[in-house]
């Protein structure tokens, strides 16, 4: 049976004394293996750097027998994490790596007595008396690392990153070159050159600013049920807009149209879904051509690609309360610059992520409801699409924001996102400015608490490490949905609202952004 000490923490950032006692755990044999879990946003601290970084910053300095993971971090108590563990592994015994200090307080932890059946793995710290405390939880299972204490302050570390010398007993040289932004994360595409080598693994990770490299749904090695594609739309204004999917992911296929109007607001999504499609639908290969038909009883949904133009239309007679929706919408859809991400999986070489996201397209049309008539004019009104092509990871969550509009009289849009897969080559995150892409480094969603809980419907904020991308986010509407199927689940929050503050373009010129609406979401997925 393989032992696991579990060590979880913020990791705020990892500094030399966190490796050191995942280490000791190794070198006295105590564990097989030691677990490095990062805790989320929800860890009770307000100065937290984004989880993605944390995690990539473990990822550079564990040594041999150290996991860093990248499944768990967003179970908000211990306890939860342990019981998902049990579940994962069928043949393996957990202990808890922690320091001293955390057990004068331990009995508030939530759900507390069901950790006390595991081994502890304590640190000690000065002017704690472990066997006190372990006597008051009537715990005898414990083994205490006697390492000399290390004085480290994580907050000092964060507050003197001028000079390396002033930090250099704390924390590793690529740690501090990491937090200083010395280690290239905006790693550019330029050459076309096919998406997947003959062993269905990416020749090349990174962004590009067009759809440069060829996909093919045959050159993919994992599993065919693993395979996801999906193209979706959202097209929009100030008061209205309709969003539509056509997906295949191969076990299941997913048809979607969502009516939204932000004046009420009010929001109703209808999904029919189908078994087994496993790539009949057809997709095309490229977002550049082909088109993409959905259909089934009583709907009908189909986005053609014509030059210079997307044409979306979709029916279906029972939408909402036995009422039927029907629309037809024209993307004026020249060939400028977009946002394109190539994201491996580090569990493993045969996941990947390919995906595009083209914002700011001019649109017009209308869509028939309940007698109402919404028209889109494309003075005002834009689409924004999403293509995407890939093999996910079983459990996954990620971050997605978008806005597109008008900003002084100019097309404004920009695409950011995290939260899944190794994105150490490069973010999604991009400002388009009148069809040009100008790229933006790591942006971090601040989604409000209430009770533990994310406050989805209270103000966000948004920041970058390059001040670039600095926004505050009025939520209007949460377009929620939670399914669970038990081995498959969906839970999902895209809330709309309006985003103001400021942008920086690649030339330095700074933008202010009022009101512009757009969205934010936060998806937790079991796919």
């Amino acid at each position: 049976m393989k032992k696991i000490g579990v060590y979880v923490g913020s990791f705020n950032p990892v500094h030399r004394g966190h490796i050191r006692i995942a280490r000791e755990c190794l070198k006295q044999k105590l564990v097989d293996e030691v677990l490095i879990i990062a805790t989320g946003a929800y860890w009770q601290k307000n100065d937290l750097l984004p989880l993605e970084e944390r995690i990539g910053m473990l990822e550079l300095v564990k040594e041999p027998g150290m996991v860093v993971d990248h499944r768990y971090n967003d179970y908000p108590y211990t306890y939860q994490i342990f019981e998902q563990l049990e579940k994962d592994y069928e043949d393996a015994s957990f202990s808890l790596i922690i320091g001293a200090d955390n057990l004068p307080r331990f009995n508030e932890w939530q759900e507390y007595k069901t950790l006390l059946k595991y081994d502890f793995l304590v640190v000690r710290r000065r002017g704690t008396d472990i066997k006190e405390n372990m006597s008051r939880l009537n715990k005898t299972n414990y083994t205490v690392l006697d390492l000399e204490e290390m004085p480290i302050s994580s907050t000092f570390i964060r507050e003197h990153l001028d000079d390396y010398e002033d930090v250099r007993d704390m924390l590793d040289r690529r740690v501090y070159d990491y937090l200083k932004g010395n280690v290239n994360m905006q790693h550019e595409i330029t050459e076309r050159h096919p998406l997947l080598d003959e062993n269905g693994h990416l020749i090349e990770t990174g962004y590009a600013k067009s759809l440069i490299l060829d996909y093919d749904r045959k050159a993919i090695k994992a599993p065919s049920l693993r395979i996801k594609e999906w193209d979706y739309y959202l097209v929009y204004n100030d008061r209205f807009g309709v969003a539509l999917t056509v997906d295949d992911n191969s076990y299941m296929a997913l048809d979607s149209i969502s009516l939204l109007d932000f004046r009420i607001p009010w929001e109703h999504t209808n999904s029919p879904m189908k078994v087994m499609t496993l790539g009949k639908r057809n997709f095309p290969s490229s977002s550049k051509e082909g088109n993409v038909k959905g259909d089934g009883k009583g709907y009908s949904i189909e986005f053609l690609k014509e030059k210079g133009k997307r044409i979306l239309n979709f029916r279906m007679e029972d939408f909402c309360e036995g009422k039927p929706i029907e629309g037809s919408i024209t993307l004026t859809d020249p060939d400028e610059e977009s946002m394109v991400i190539v994201t491996p999986y580090k569990e493993s070489k045969v996941h990947f992520y390919y995906n595009q996201k083209i914002n700011c397209m001019p649109a017009e049309g209308k869509v028939i409801y309940d007698g109402k008539e919404y028209v889109f004019d494309k003075e005002d009104s834009f689409g924004t699409l999403d293509w995407g092509r890939g093999v996910w990871t079983y459990k996954n969550t990620w971050y997605w924001g978008s806005a597109s509009g008008l900003a002084d009289g100019h097309r404004f849009g920009f695409n950011i996102g995290y939260g899944f897969g190794d994105t150490s080559a490069a973010s999604e995150n991009m400002l388009f400015w009148d069809g040009k892409a100008h790229k933006l480094s790591r942006v971090t969603f601040s989604i409000p608490q209430k009770d533990g809980k994310d406050d989805f419907l209270s103000p966000w904020t948004f920041t970058s490490d390059d001040g670039r991308f600095e926004m505050d986010f009025q939520p209007v509407m949460d377009r929620a949905a939670n399914t669970d199927f038990i081995i498959l689940g969906s839970n999902q929050h895209q809330v709309f609202g309006r985003f103001s503050g400021t942008c920086v373009l690649d030339d330095g010129e700074k933008i202010q952004i009022r009101d512009l609406l757009g969205f934010a979401e936060k998806v937790a997925n079991k796919w």
